[in-house]
């Protein structure tokens, strides 16, 4: 297969819930982007699984990585994995659209983007957790979206120009490690980050508000100590910033969410009716960051690990299409 062809490499990375990622890869190798696409599959599961199965036109390179790899370095892998100018992640209970890498590709072959986000539905939409966790993760970025340039976009579920990022001359591990750190790295080298809203994808949520808090506790807490590292943050700014973050964060999240409810008029009875879990993830992500300004990383790598790759998210199997996202 002529790699000069491709535009776009598709990194996932895999873990331990096998019957949901194989149905993300499923998707991945029925691109419409063809030959177009490559995909690299990063496996954190343990080495006797078997690989999951490919098929399709696009090249797949099948890459297996130690479960105690931190999620930048096997992330890490998947991009070294790829020769494409253009790089998207995507996780392992994030089914695209079919047209999904199509959308991508265009919008880095016709602007000058240093990063592409995606426009969400959601996979799981029946029960009311799922409902709140999808609101407040995935709410600002939820199909029907605008397509623009955007101050930032979601972590995890991104897209990156190579050259853009390889010239920061920052480790990949770190700098793949959070993208919300990424994406501020990018804005205040002067990039710009941009949000197709015709790049769907369906996010498979939590249905534990448990789950729900844990993941956004690690995910917040490992944001906040990799920031401090990228930065060379001193002691005083750590403590200052750590003992601003709970009563600020979490105002600032919903302020974030409830701007966008304005804009999405059928995400405001919802936005009340998912309050309390909505208050209860913003609070316990803002106690990861501020503990990971005032403690460092901890755990929270190898928690973000195990909800990421480990959880099972629902009892039953979402749906993959992309209807309403309320």
């Amino acid at each position: 297969m002529d790699e000069s062809m491709e535009e776009l490499t598709a990194v996932v990375v895999v873990g331990f819930v096998r019957d949901r990622a194989q149905r993300v890869v499923d998707q991945l190798c029925n691109q419409t982007l063809g030959n177009q696409l490559a995909i690299v599959i990063v496996d954190m599961a343990a080495a006797e699984i078997d690989d999951l199965h490919t098929s399709g036109e696009s090249r797949v390179v099948y890459l297996r990585c130690s479960p105690t790899a931190t999620w930048g370095a096997a992330r890490e892998q998947g991009w070294r994995g790829s020769k494409s100018t253009a790089v998207a992640f995507i996780e392992d209970h994030c089914f695209p659209a079919r047209t999904w890498a199509e959308h991508v590709a265009d919008s880095f072959r016709t602007g000058d983007w240093a990063a592409v986000g995606y426009a969400f539905t959601n996979a799981n939409p029946k029960t009311r957790t799922s409902r709140a966790s999808f609101l407040a993760d995935y709410g600002i970025y939820a199909n029907p979206a605008k397509s623009g340039v955007v101050v930032r976009t979601q972590s995890n579920n991104i897209s990156y120009r190579r050259e853009v990022v390889e010239s920061l001359g920052i480790p990949l591990g770190i700098f793949l490690e959070n993208d919300w750190n990424a994406q501020k790295t990018l804005r205040e080298a002067g990039h710009l980050i941009y949000q197709d809203a015709r790049a769907l994808a369906a996010h498979h949520n939590f249905e534990s508000l448990r789950e729900i808090m844990e993941e956004g506790f690690s995910h917040c807490r490992t944001m906040a100590a990799m920031r401090v590292q990228l930065e060379g943050w001193s002691t005083l700014r750590r403590y200052a910033q750590g003992l601003a973050t709970f009563p600020v964060a979490p105002l600032v999240r919903g302020y974030r969410l409830a701007r966008q409810v304005l804009i999405h008029p059928w995400q405001r009875k919802q936005l009340i009716r998912s309050a309390p879990e909505i208050t209860a993830a913003f609070l316990s992500g803002a106690c990861g960051e501020a503990m990971g300004y005032l403690a460092g990383i901890g755990d929270a790598d190898t928690s973000l690990r195990q909800a990421l790759l480990a959880t099972a998210r629902s009892p039953q199997k979402p749906p993959t299409s992309f209807g309403n996202s309320s």
